[in-house]
């Protein structure tokens, strides 16, 4: 049987979120434009179903949003 990892608490994924930084930023979403990498744009998510983030393409200025 796979030994599973123990689960993190809500603290220790909080400080881990929290200290990232700017790579949370970054999406791993190919801009459909230029083919640069997507970034979210803020830390809101739009409350619509299903949820989405806003991004944005640094290298064309391409804006869209994408699926939570």
């Amino acid at each position: 049987m796979k030994e599973s990892k123990p689960l993190k608490t809500i603290e220790e994924h909080n400080f881990y979120i929290s200290n990232l930084g700017i790579e949370t930023s970054k999406t791993g979403v190919a801009c459909p434009k230029c083919g640069g990498e997507l970034w979210y744009l803020g830390e809101e998510i739009l409350l619509c179903n299903p949820p989405r983030r806003d991004v944005g393409c640094e290298k064309c200025n391409y804006l869209t949003s994408i699926l939570c």
